[in-house]
């Protein structure tokens, strides 16, 4: 199971709501776990949340068909141009590596205001691909069942 997270925190933009759709009834389970960014806030340790509000996330990632999913896919588009112009627009460092693979670096917030409640929430993937979240998840921190 993946830890929580927010669908597309990593963007430099993002939707306000999202929509879950079923094209077909899964065969077991199909539920999808949802949770409040109101109580895994507050299970975060108080000095990682400080030094997130400090600096903030950074994500590193490596686009290619060995590494990951294609570039092509994932900025819908076969055009260089196109994703590196969206890359300078989004403040998104890219690199062009190896046989037809791309790296891109970002710096996100990792901390969100509540547009209805001003609550300060915890608003990243910052640990989805990490090898530290399955402790976190180990220690109950953002994963469901716990």
């Amino acid at each position: 199971m993946d830890p929580f997270h927010h669908e597309m925190s990593y963007a430099h933009n993002w939707p306000s709501r999202l929509y879950f759709y079923g094209d077909r009834p899964s065969v077991t389970g199909g539920a999808t776990p949802v949770a409040s960014e109101r109580r895994i806030f507050p299970k975060i340790p108080t000095e990682v949340r400080e030094r997130f509000q400090r600096h903030g996330v950074r994500y590193v990632r490596n686009y290619g068909s060995d590494l990951d999913l294609p570039w092509q896919e994932v900025f819908q588009t076969g055009d260089r141009a196109v994703v590196e112009a969206y890359c300078e627009q989004s403040g998104t460092a890219f690199e062009w590596t190896g046989n037809d693979s791309l790296r891109t670096v970002s710096r996100r917030q990792a901390l969100a205001e509540h547009p209805r409640t001003g609550e300060t929430v915890w608003f990243r993937h910052a640990l989805y691909r990490a090898k530290t979240c399955r402790t976190c998840c180990e220690l109950g921190v953002l994963c469901s069942g716990r």
